[in-house]
Protein backbone atom coordinates (compact mmCIF):
# COMPACT_ATOMS: atom_id res chain seq x y z
CA UNK A 1 0.00 0.00 0.00
CA UNK A 2 1.28 3.45 -0.88
CA UNK A 3 1.61 6.11 1.81
CA UNK A 4 -1.29 8.51 1.78
CA UNK A 5 1.11 11.43 2.15
CA UNK A 6 4.65 12.04 0.87
CA UNK A 7 6.92 14.97 1.84
CA UNK A 8 7.74 17.18 -1.14
CA UNK A 9 11.19 16.44 -2.58
CA UNK A 10 12.39 20.04 -2.12
CA UNK A 11 11.52 19.89 1.63
CA UNK A 12 13.56 16.71 2.14
CA UNK A 13 16.51 18.31 0.32
CA UNK A 14 16.25 21.44 2.46
CA UNK A 15 16.25 19.37 5.67
CA UNK A 16 19.34 17.44 4.52
CA UNK A 17 21.22 20.64 3.63
CA UNK A 18 20.33 22.23 6.98
CA UNK A 19 21.55 19.13 8.84
CA UNK A 20 24.86 19.22 6.97
CA UNK A 21 25.30 22.92 7.72
CA UNK A 22 24.62 22.39 11.43
CA UNK A 23 27.08 19.48 11.57
CA UNK A 24 29.76 21.57 9.83
CA UNK A 25 29.21 24.47 12.23
CA UNK A 26 29.55 22.25 15.31
CA UNK A 27 32.69 20.64 13.91
CA UNK A 28 34.23 23.97 12.95
CA UNK A 29 33.85 25.30 16.49
CA UNK A 30 36.46 22.85 17.86
CA UNK A 31 40.07 23.28 16.79
CA UNK A 32 43.50 22.28 18.01
CA UNK A 33 46.39 24.71 18.38
CA UNK A 34 49.77 22.99 18.55
CA UNK A 35 51.69 26.04 19.72
CA UNK A 36 51.31 29.54 18.32
CA UNK A 37 52.74 33.04 18.58
CA UNK A 38 50.07 35.72 18.20
CA UNK A 39 51.42 38.96 16.70
CA UNK A 40 48.14 40.67 15.78
CA UNK A 41 44.50 40.68 16.91
CA UNK A 42 43.08 37.15 17.08
CA UNK A 43 39.69 35.93 18.37
CA UNK A 44 38.92 32.52 19.86
CA UNK A 45 35.46 31.00 20.21
CA UNK A 46 33.88 27.57 20.57
CA UNK A 47 36.30 24.96 21.95
CA UNK A 48 40.06 25.42 21.63
CA UNK A 49 42.40 22.50 22.39
CA UNK A 50 45.97 23.51 23.28
CA UNK A 51 48.80 20.97 22.86
CA UNK A 52 51.80 23.35 23.09
CA UNK A 53 52.47 26.83 24.49
CA UNK A 54 50.58 29.79 23.06
CA UNK A 55 52.37 33.15 23.30
CA UNK A 56 50.66 36.50 22.81
CA UNK A 57 53.55 38.68 21.60
CA UNK A 58 53.89 42.33 22.73
CA UNK A 59 52.14 43.43 19.52
CA UNK A 60 49.36 40.85 19.84
CA UNK A 61 45.82 40.98 21.24
CA UNK A 62 43.96 37.76 22.07
CA UNK A 63 40.19 38.17 22.37
CA UNK A 64 38.33 35.21 23.86
CA UNK A 65 34.60 35.28 23.21
CA UNK A 66 32.04 34.51 25.91
CA UNK A 67 31.28 30.83 26.32
CA UNK A 68 34.62 29.69 24.90
CA UNK A 69 36.24 26.60 26.44
CA UNK A 70 40.05 26.40 26.29
CA UNK A 71 41.22 22.86 26.98
CA UNK A 72 44.93 22.27 27.72
CA UNK A 73 46.31 18.82 26.94
CA UNK A 74 47.22 17.26 30.29
CA UNK A 75 50.95 16.88 31.06
CA UNK A 76 51.87 17.78 27.48
CA UNK A 77 53.86 20.48 25.72
CA UNK A 78 54.68 19.39 22.19
CA UNK A 79 57.10 22.31 21.74
CA UNK A 80 58.77 21.78 25.16
CA UNK A 81 59.03 25.53 25.76
CA UNK A 82 58.06 28.16 28.34
CA UNK A 83 58.42 28.00 32.12
CA UNK A 84 57.61 24.29 32.17
CA UNK A 85 58.59 22.20 29.11
CA UNK A 86 56.29 19.39 30.22
CA UNK A 87 53.03 21.37 30.48
CA UNK A 88 51.10 23.77 28.22
CA UNK A 89 50.94 27.47 29.06
CA UNK A 90 49.20 30.61 27.84
CA UNK A 91 51.87 33.34 27.98
CA UNK A 92 50.60 36.91 27.55
CA UNK A 93 53.18 39.56 26.67
CA UNK A 94 50.61 41.64 24.82
CA UNK A 95 46.90 41.98 25.71
CA UNK A 96 44.39 39.34 26.79
CA UNK A 97 40.67 40.16 26.71
CA UNK A 98 38.72 37.20 28.10
CA UNK A 99 35.29 38.57 28.95
CA UNK A 100 32.47 36.14 29.56
CA UNK A 101 29.09 36.73 31.16
CA UNK A 102 27.40 35.36 34.27
CA UNK A 103 25.46 32.87 32.13
CA UNK A 104 28.14 32.20 29.53
CA UNK A 105 31.53 31.91 31.21
CA UNK A 106 34.92 31.34 29.64
CA UNK A 107 36.63 28.17 30.91
CA UNK A 108 40.37 27.37 31.04
CA UNK A 109 40.72 23.71 32.04
CA UNK A 110 42.43 20.34 31.61
CA UNK A 111 41.75 17.85 28.82
CA UNK A 112 41.81 14.87 31.20
CA UNK A 113 38.63 12.88 31.73
CA UNK A 114 39.47 12.88 35.43
CA UNK A 115 41.38 16.18 35.76
CA UNK A 116 43.86 16.76 38.55
CA UNK A 117 45.68 19.77 39.96
CA UNK A 118 48.76 20.55 37.87
CA UNK A 119 47.58 19.02 34.58
CA UNK A 120 48.68 22.19 32.72
CA UNK A 121 50.94 25.04 33.79
CA UNK A 122 48.64 28.08 33.78
CA UNK A 123 48.15 31.60 32.40
CA UNK A 124 51.08 34.01 32.64
CA UNK A 125 50.48 37.73 32.17
CA UNK A 126 53.78 39.54 31.82
CA UNK A 127 53.01 42.56 29.70
CA UNK A 128 54.18 46.16 29.69
CA UNK A 129 50.98 47.00 27.78
CA UNK A 130 47.90 47.82 29.82
CA UNK A 131 44.35 46.68 29.24
CA UNK A 132 44.28 42.92 29.86
CA UNK A 133 40.97 41.83 31.41
CA UNK A 134 39.56 38.52 32.62
CA UNK A 135 35.88 38.61 33.54
CA UNK A 136 33.42 35.80 34.29
CA UNK A 137 36.01 33.08 33.69
CA UNK A 138 36.95 29.79 35.35
CA UNK A 139 40.63 28.84 35.65
CA UNK A 140 41.19 25.34 37.00
CA UNK A 141 43.54 22.33 37.25
CA UNK A 142 46.74 24.27 36.47
CA UNK A 143 49.98 24.37 38.45
CA UNK A 144 49.57 28.12 39.09
CA UNK A 145 46.18 29.35 37.89
CA UNK A 146 47.28 32.87 36.91
CA UNK A 147 50.78 34.35 37.31
CA UNK A 148 51.07 38.14 36.97
CA UNK A 149 54.49 39.79 36.51
CA UNK A 150 55.16 43.52 36.02
CA UNK A 151 51.61 43.93 34.75
CA UNK A 152 48.32 45.45 35.92
CA UNK A 153 45.40 43.40 34.53
CA UNK A 154 41.90 43.44 35.99
CA UNK A 155 40.28 40.15 37.02
CA UNK A 156 36.63 40.26 38.06
CA UNK A 157 33.74 37.89 38.81
CA UNK A 158 35.87 34.82 38.11
CA UNK A 159 36.50 31.45 39.76
CA UNK A 160 40.11 30.35 40.25
CA UNK A 161 40.13 26.88 41.72
CA UNK A 162 41.74 23.40 41.92
CA UNK A 163 45.24 24.65 41.01
CA UNK A 164 48.19 22.76 42.51
CA UNK A 165 50.37 25.58 43.85
CA UNK A 166 48.40 28.85 43.88
CA UNK A 167 45.27 30.37 42.47
CA UNK A 168 47.20 33.56 41.70
CA UNK A 169 50.90 34.35 41.97
CA UNK A 170 51.54 38.11 41.79
CA UNK A 171 55.13 39.33 41.55
CA UNK A 172 57.73 41.83 40.31
CA UNK A 173 55.93 45.12 41.00
CA UNK A 174 52.62 43.91 39.58
CA UNK A 175 49.52 45.90 40.58
CA UNK A 176 46.47 43.99 39.33
CA UNK A 177 42.90 44.66 40.41
CA UNK A 178 41.08 41.59 41.75
CA UNK A 179 37.39 42.28 42.30
CA UNK A 180 34.52 39.95 43.26
CA UNK A 181 36.34 36.67 42.52
CA UNK A 182 36.11 33.27 44.20
CA UNK A 183 39.60 31.90 44.80
CA UNK A 184 39.09 28.50 46.35
CA UNK A 185 40.34 24.95 46.85
CA UNK A 186 43.84 25.55 45.51
CA UNK A 187 46.40 23.06 46.81
CA UNK A 188 48.79 25.46 48.53
CA UNK A 189 47.73 29.12 48.53
CA UNK A 190 44.89 31.22 47.27
CA UNK A 191 47.20 34.16 46.48
CA UNK A 192 50.99 34.51 46.65
CA UNK A 193 52.46 38.05 46.63
CA UNK A 194 56.20 38.55 46.25
CA UNK A 195 58.90 40.84 44.81
CA UNK A 196 57.12 44.14 45.55
CA UNK A 197 53.69 43.07 44.33
CA UNK A 198 50.84 45.41 45.30
CA UNK A 199 47.51 43.91 44.20
CA UNK A 200 44.18 45.64 44.88
CA UNK A 201 41.66 43.18 46.33
CA UNK A 202 37.98 44.01 46.83
CA UNK A 203 34.95 41.81 47.58
CA UNK A 204 36.77 38.52 46.90
CA UNK A 205 36.01 35.18 48.54
CA UNK A 206 39.28 33.37 49.37
CA UNK A 207 38.37 30.03 50.89
CA UNK A 208 39.34 26.36 51.35
CA UNK A 209 42.92 26.83 50.19
CA UNK A 210 45.64 25.39 52.41
CA UNK A 211 46.73 29.01 53.06
CA UNK A 212 44.74 32.13 52.19
CA UNK A 213 47.29 34.81 51.25
CA UNK A 214 51.09 34.61 51.41
CA UNK A 215 53.02 37.89 51.45
CA UNK A 216 56.78 37.92 50.91
CA UNK A 217 59.19 40.78 51.53
CA UNK A 218 58.05 44.26 50.54
CA UNK A 219 54.82 43.25 48.83
CA UNK A 220 51.78 45.22 50.07
CA UNK A 221 48.39 43.84 49.03
CA UNK A 222 45.62 46.41 49.42
CA UNK A 223 42.84 44.56 51.26
CA UNK A 224 40.83 47.67 52.11
CA UNK A 225 41.18 51.33 53.10
CA UNK A 226 40.14 53.15 56.25
CA UNK A 227 40.17 56.60 54.64
CA UNK A 228 38.74 57.69 51.31
CA UNK A 229 41.13 58.97 48.69
CA UNK A 230 42.63 58.10 45.32
CA UNK A 231 43.50 54.58 46.48
CA UNK A 232 40.30 53.98 48.45
CA UNK A 233 39.26 50.34 48.55
CA UNK A 234 35.99 49.17 50.05
CA UNK A 235 37.71 45.90 50.98
CA UNK A 236 35.07 43.43 52.16
CA UNK A 237 37.21 40.42 51.22
CA UNK A 238 36.24 37.17 52.93
CA UNK A 239 39.20 34.96 53.82
CA UNK A 240 38.42 31.51 55.24
CA UNK A 241 41.63 29.53 55.73
CA UNK A 242 43.85 28.03 58.40
CA UNK A 243 46.36 30.88 58.09
CA UNK A 244 46.97 34.05 56.11
CA UNK A 245 50.75 34.33 55.81
CA UNK A 246 53.38 31.62 55.32
CA UNK A 247 56.87 31.56 53.76
CA UNK A 248 57.62 28.03 52.54
CA UNK A 249 56.72 26.76 49.08
CA UNK A 250 55.88 23.24 47.84
CA UNK A 251 57.79 21.14 45.38
CA UNK A 252 56.30 20.70 41.92
CA UNK A 253 54.30 17.52 41.32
Amino acid sequence: MKNSYMYPKFLIQAILILSLLLSYTLFAQTRTIDGQTINQTVSWSGEIRITADVVVAPSGILIIEQGTKIVFEAHTDNKKSGEDPTRCELIVKGVLLAKGTANNKIVFTSSAQSPRMGDWYGIQIASSRQGSEIEYAIVEYAYDGITIKKSNPQITNSQIRYNYNSGLTIEIKANPKLIANVISENGYAGIVCRLNANPFLSENMIALNQIGIIVFGKSRPNLGSLEKGADYNIGQNTIINLSLIHISEPTRP
